[in-house]
């Protein structure tokens, strides 16, 4: 018969073991209506990745979903895989573009909450799935409230900001859109529209169409004469991003430097300016701004692109060309 020390050593290893074993692998389904069906009974968020197996950034986006910690940070996701080349459909109606890797986030009701394009590497994908679950509730609110009262330009422009939050651009721009309408009614919010017209420029300039940011940056000025209600740090890095979109990079930079790499959108000024310097040609200057992106916002949306960028500045493509 085993003594009490030896029982215990034996129950104390079986726990140990049971602590250090890696969390069960992520359970994929293939049917998005069946995993959005069982998520509304449950009140759980499906999360769905678009994948194509030829692209090698398939594989690696595969490796981060098999990360421990990645699996751990999921616990509270149904999961669906779809290949992209099948279903490019699907793709275009939940992400609202084309392409063939992401990973969307839908509720109950299969409206996407939040997406992630391309590629992220386990660090980066569960920043992404906190992002989701602190902004849920606020966007659950949003949309109810606009579901309560469809006349508030104020409701929507809520619903619209937690679309921005959650990295939902074109659902974004076309809430906005609604608000900026209901705003500009007889007895409308003009905080309402100035902060539309604000967001909407900005949502232009980010896909890169910069004569339609300057058209609502001009409707802003007509709209708020005397800058009451603008946030000149949030317009001016809009123009410096508009300027970069036109390669007049002296313009950017001088704007950029007025504005200051500080306030709640300091890691994407730190961006705008790694990205206009690289352009320039300041390879030191652009290291520095998006080595701070990186080190002082770990969690920002923006440090995958500014890594991307470090990475090209220190191994640029001509040097493997000779």
């Amino acid at each position: 018969m085993l003594s009490r020390i030896a029982l215990l050593s034996i129950l104390c290893g079986l726990a140990f073991a049971a602590s250090v074993s890696p969390p069960p692998a992520i359970e994929w389904g293939a049917d998005v209506d069946a995993a959005v069906a069982r998520a509304e009974e449950s009140g759980a968020l499906v999360l769905v990745q678009f994948t194509r197996d030829d692209l090698p950034a398939a594989a690696a986006m595969r490796a981060t979903f098999d990360d421990p910690d990645v699996i751990a940070a999921s616990r509270g996701f149904r999961h669906v895989r779809i290949d992209t080349g099948t279903r490019p459909e699907l793709f275009a109606a939940l992400t609202g573009e084309r392409g063939a890797l992401a990973t969307c986030v839908l509720d109950g009701n299969g409206a996407t909450l939040a997406v992630q394009r391309g590629f992220a590497g386990p660090r980066a994908h569960i920043a992404f799935l906190a992002r989701v679950e602190r902004e849920v509730e606020a966007w659950r609110a949003a949309t109810e409230a606009v579901a309560a009262t469809p006349g508030d330009a104020a409701a929507r422009c809520t619903l619209a900001e937690a679309y921005v939050r959650a990295g939902h651009e074109r659902a974004a721009e076309a809430t906005f859109a609604r608000a900026l309408e209901l705003a500009r009614a007889p007895n409308g919010s003009p905080t309402v529209i100035v902060r539309s017209l604000e967001c909407l420029a900005r949502l232009a300039v980010e896909r890169g169409a910069s004569t339609d940011a300057r058209r609502r940056l001009t409707e802003l000025r007509a709209a708020d004469p005397q800058r009451e209600l603008e946030r000149c740090d949030h317009t001016l890095l809009t123009e410096a991003l508009a300027f970069f979109v036109e390669r007049e990079l002296t313009e950017a930079a001088a704007r950029l430097e007025a504005r200051r790499a500080t306030g709640d959108e300091a890691d994407r000024a730190l961006l705008a300016l790694g990205e206009v310097a690289h352009a320039a040609g300041t390879e030191d200057a652009a290291l520095a701004a998006l080595q701070t992106l990186v080190q002082a916002h770990p969690d920002s949306p923006w440090r995958r692109r500014a890594e991307q960028c470090i990475a090209h500045i220190e191994n640029p493509q001509w040097a493997h060309i000779h």
